[in-house]
């Protein structure tokens, strides 16, 4: 079972990633959830506006541009946070979210 402290963590990071996002105009990246793996790695889970007509070389095309915001989003967080130690966030596409949405097609 996870610590207290990893949950109240994943929630703030989820959230303030959350925020970062909405102000980026490129990509509408949507954070669904936030996991830490250990006490050093944080999972953001996070689906998009167009992923339910995207081919997967588009889906990695932006999966990749979302790794490239990652310094970024780690100075926002930083800047409204008061975290002593920043852990190193790694992203994952949310299968759920891509899977309930082929389903509402059908």
């Amino acid at each position: 079972m996870a610590h207290r402290r990893d949950h109240r963590i994943s929630a703030l990071i989820k959230h303030k990633a959350a925020d970062f996002f909405i102000q980026q105009q490129e990509y509408r990246f949507i954070i669904t959830s936030a996991e830490m793996l250990d006490r050093r790695t944080l999972c953001l889970f996070y689906t998009t506006a167009q992923q339910q007509s995207a081919d997967l070389n588009h889906i990695e095309s932006m999966h990749q541009s979302l790794c490239e915001y990652t310094p970024a989003l780690k100075k926002h967080i930083a800047i409204h946070t008061h975290l002593k130690f920043m852990p190193k966030i790694i992203f994952q596409l949310d299968y759920s979210t891509l899977i309930n949405s082929t389903n509402t097609d059908i």
